[in-house]
């Protein structure tokens, strides 16, 4: 009768550990913002409520949670409420905060499994703009719809999305050649820098691994996004992951340049191509778009303002109506006082995955995820967003669980 009872509480457990693993991923995915939530946030607000239900189901039923991941939430948590003290429009406790409040307690396994997950899903919402990709290229796309972007900078400029199943393209990144259209892909998401991003961050968490399929979509999709971003990404794997399966890849890229030289003409390839690439050997600062002349000018304001050190609040960089995606806009936020504590959080976060990280080993294997993530976060400061935090978790944890298996192979 003991024994029965074990196997039916081991048989709950597993059940629960899959049930969380999926709507935490879900939950994930829908921080991406695919288009068919623009006008629905509810989506993740479900997810994110019936994950937390969840999570308490699982402790309830003897589900363990990770010791120091509770210390490190109770931290986060104290350093979200201190930032939250000079922010005076908005707050910060909104439904992503608690989604990695319960994220950051779950034993590492599980974390691993959520971002195995989140990339699956994350690869199959790739698919129909992929498909779409070529069809329209060869002038096959039929019907679209229009929607209006939810930027108020992109409204202003009067742009709009063309809508497919699965897919939007924004209207300002469609260019005509002779057999149809070719554009940057952007997926279900509001730009193709999310695609662009995303996809290096999830192949550098990977390790680089194309001997999965998946990798191989996301490889693809972030090579049609012609996101800087993501071509710098895969020149620091270059450098830091000098291995057989990365020359491959690597030649492979270098082999699609060279074929896109018939395509030079093109507009699309020849400013996001070959014209910023050339700006980069003359210069980074020459292709850096990501702060506008109009935001420098009020961070150079701020930089002499009283509140330099707590930062003027949550967003108030939205305030300016300026075009900036930088990590400066943290520290305009939050002060230098805040972005020391979210690089507090940043350290600890990976000292609780490893307690051996300054062992060479891990350092080894983690430097170039942690690189290709630093360069990320200089572009697009997604430091509180669900997806970002668990794709440097899931990175982490299975560059340490690769390690090992590498070790025992020995």
């Amino acid at each position: 009768m003991h024994s029965i009872l074990i196997n039916k509480n081991i048989n709950t457990a597993h059940f629960l550990q899959k049930i969380l693993t999926l709507l935490f991923s879900v939950s994930t995915f829908l921080t991406l913002s695919p288009y068919f939530t623009w006008n629905l946030p509810y989506y993740f607000r479900f997810f994110c409520i019936l994950a937390i239900l969840t999570f308490f189901i699982y402790t309830i039923h003897g589900g363990k949670l990770k010791k120091n991941g509770i210390w490190l939430s109770i931290l986060f948590f104290i350093i979200i409420f201190s930032l939250s003290l000079s922010s005076k429009n908005e707050t910060l406790f909104n439904g992503s905060v608690f989604f990695i409040l319960f994220f950051l307690c779950l034993p590492d396994f599980l974390k691993l499994n959520i971002f195995n997950v989140f990339k699956i899903i994350y690869a199959i919402s790739l698919l129909p703009g992929l498909i779409y990709f070529f069809l329209i290229l060869f002038g096959l796309g039929g019907n679209w719809e229009i929607i209006l972007p939810l930027n108020p900078l992109k409204n202003t400029e009067g742009l709009y999305y063309r809508v497919y199943y699965g897919m939007v393209i924004l209207s300002n990144q469609i260019y005509s050649i002779s057999t149809g259209e070719i554009f940057r892909f952007s997926a279900m998401y509001d730009e193709p820098g999310v695609v662009g991003t995303v996809s290096a961050l999830i192949l550098a968490a990977s390790g680089f691994n194309l001997k999965r399929k998946i990798n191989k979509i996301i490889l693809l999709s972030g090579i049609l996004s012609f996101s800087l971003a993501f071509y710098i990404s895969i020149f620091i794997f270059l450098i830091f992951k000098p291995k057989i399966l990365l020359k491959i890849t690597s030649i492979t890229t270098i082999t699609i340049f060279i074929s896109l030289s018939s395509l030079k003409n093109v507009s699309l390839i020849q400013y996001y191509v070959f014209d910023r690439f050339s700006l980069i050997l003359n210069g980074f600062d020459k292709v850096d778009n990501r702060i506008s002349l109009c935001f420098q000018n009020y961070f150079s304001d701020f930089l002499n303002h009283k509140d330099t050190f707590w930062g003027l609040g949550y967003n108030a960089y939205t305030l300016t109506d300026c075009d900036v995606s930088s990590y400066i806009t943290l520290i305009y936020d939050f002060g230098f006082f805040g972005f020391f504590l979210i690089l507090i959080f940043y350290s600890l976060l990976s000292f609780s995955i490893s307690n051996n990280f300054i062992k060479k080993d891990i350092f080894i294997r983690w430097l170039p995820m942690i690189l290709v993530y630093l360069a990320n976060i200089y572009q697009r400061p997604t430091v509180f967003d669900p997806w970002s935090i668990v794709i440097l978790c899931g990175g982490l944890i299975y560059s340490i669980k690769d390690s090992r298996i590498n070790s025992c192979s020995k």
